[in-house]
């Protein structure tokens, strides 16, 4: 018995000695792999650098297949995409080009044509600054086949060159699974697009322009592939790692791995590169975020932080313009007059709200309901939120200054507390006309000023392009009117704007005016009218020669 015992044991031990060596050299191998896996990938950032884009994706390649990890995967083959780009985009000879040398009689657009290709690939990938080419020239001419796939389930588009992922996008989908299904050719490529929807003239350059700056129509009409106007240029670092995060947390509930630790890395990497960016933005970046298509407007703001709203209609002599709202509400213990510019949030409701520029009945109906908050000793809430008033000949046919200039005169004698507050763009005459108040509050990101930077640039330089400098030299940001003492307060917003978080904006909005509300209604009517007055008359420099 005992030496089935003693046999036993021995047994025991070199199955556990066994293991313990398997354990051992697995975690030997497994080490060697990490460590020829980081060596390859640092030889290829280091190719990269140096220019040496073929090898550096060779490196890559080789990566890739000892790869064992799924973060790790993603990384190498983010960076094997950029490397990809890269190589495209130079004059490094690969598998999928030619050296092809300029012929007598040759043009770009000959030699794109023959080899199925385009003249900006050939540019680009040659520095090419012109069409201009000479005989015996070099140039390097890719061969290969494009093709693009997207992938409905995953919301990714995929570039191939002859069959092979080149580089991959996160794109959206139409709604409801609209998306057509199938194989379709693009038959144009059109550079800054105008949108034309729904009767509706879209310029390029507008923030209502869902189509961002590129549009590739494919041989199905109504359908092609198109930018977004979800950011602007310098968020895009950002909307690049909020979209690698979604992707990052679909991917591990959908595989069933746990990848917490590279989301949490991500997010805080995020966070600081918010912090970065939000805290360096310049007057036009400014603009550009009070001019954002999903901006909180009047009527979020009233959802948000009133209740029991009634909306007046009418101006009792034209009609109704519903680029103006206006009624009454409750905010907290107050009961309030509420009135604003309305902007849309697709092309549909703008063209409805006419953007935001509002008419002379607009300004009307204003006044009218101005008085009868008067009549009822009803506080006055105003939000701005205006590109300007309306500019069309049958908006000065009816008379839009003459609307504008009276609300303004009523504004100064009415008896009741008047609070301002400009949650957008605050522009020239359109945000005055129903502009003038006791406290005038702005948000971090909205701009107040007398004329638009483009408008500005088309004055001084002829040129709307410099709207970025005369952005700066406006003197429109939050900052700079507090500075000059041209606004109160400016209302913190959530980080990146009112747009990504509507129930905290609307939470400070909200806190502004009711510690303002307080404050005002303790004065005199008598004082208060006085220091309204005054408030306006301190506006400005004067300067005798």
């Amino acid at each position: 018995m005992r030496r089935y015992i003693f046999f036993a044991l021995i047994v025991f031990i070199a199955v556990i000695f066994s293991l313990s060596l398997v354990v051992y050299f697995s975690k030997s191998k497994n080490k060697k792999t990490v460590d020829e896996l980081n060596l390859l990938v640092k030889q290829a950032e280091k190719a990269y650098m140096e220019k040496d884009f073929l090898k550096a994706r060779n490196l890559l390649k080789e990566a890739e297949k000892k790869a064992t990890e799924t973060q790790e995967l993603l990384k190498i083959r983010k960076f094997k995409e950029k490397v990809n780009m890269s190589l495209l985009f130079s004059p490094i000879l690969d598998e999928c080009s030619i050296e092809y040398v300029v012929k007598k009689g040759d043009s770009l657009s000959k030699i794109a044509k023959k080899f199925n290709t385009t003249v900006a690939l050939i540019k680009r990938a040659n520095k090419l600054s012109s069409d201009i080419i000479y005989p015996k020239q070099k140039l390097k001419v890719n061969t290969c086949k494009f093709s693009i796939v997207v992938d409905k389930s995953q919301n990714l588009l995929f570039l191939k060159r002859d069959n092979e992922i080149f580089k991959t996008y996160s794109v959206a989908t139409g709604k409801n699974n609209s998306t057509p299904t199938g194989k379709f050719k693009i038959i144009n490529k059109i550079k800054n697009p105008t949108w034309f929807k729904t009767g509706a003239i879209i310029p390029p350059d507008s923030p209502q322009n869902v189509l961002g700056t590129r549009w590739m129509g494919l041989n199905i009409k109504g359908y092609g592939i198109h930018g977004t106007r979800d950011g602007w240029d310098f968020e895009k670092p950002i909307i690049e790692l909020e979209n690698k995060i979604k992707e990052l947390q679909e991917f591990s509930q959908k595989k069933q791995v746990d990848l917490s630790l590279e989301i949490k890395n991500l997010e805080e990497k995020l966070a600081q590169l918010k912090k970065e960016i939000y805290s360096n933005l310049t007057a036009w970046q400014k603009v550009q975020i009070a001019r954002h298509p999903q901006r909180p407007t009047t009527l979020d703001y009233i959802r948000l932080i009133t209740k029991d709203f009634i909306e007046l209609h009418g101006d009792r002599l034209f009609g109704d313009d519903k680029a103006i709202i206006a009624g009454f509400a409750k905010l907290d213990n107050f009961k309030v007059t509420v009135i604003g510019h309305q902007k849309g949030k697709d092309t549909k409701e703008n063209i409805e709200r006419n953007f935001g520029c509002a008419h002379p009945e607009g300004y009307r109906k204003a006044k009218r309901v101005m008085k009868l908050a008067e009549k009822f000793s009803l506080p006055l809430i105003s939000f701005i939120d205006t590109p300007g008033a309306y500019p069309g000949i049958g908006a000065e046919e009816r008379g839009q200054a003459l609307a504008i200039a009276e609300n303004i005169r009523e504004m100064f004698s009415l008896k009741i507390p008047i609070i301002v507050v400009v949650i957008g763009e605050g522009g020239s005459g359109g945000a005055l006309g129903i502009g003038v108040g006791d406290r005038i509050l702005i948000m971090e990101y909205a701009y107040y000023s007398v004329i638009s930077p483009e408008g500005c640039a088309a004055i001084l330089w002829k040129d709307a392009k410099k709207a970025p400098e005369a952005a700066e030299a406006l003197k429109l940001t939050a900052q700079d009117l507090l500075r000059l003492r041209i606004v109160d307060e400016v209302i913190p917003e959530p980080q990146g704007g009112a747009h990504r978080n509507y129930e905290e904006a609307a939470k400070n909005v909200k806190e502004a005016i009711v510690n303002n509300l307080k404050e005002i209604k303790k004065i005199p009517w008598q004082e208060r009218l006085s220091l309204r007055y005054e408030k306006f008359r301190r506006i400005g420099i004067f300067k005798e020669e």
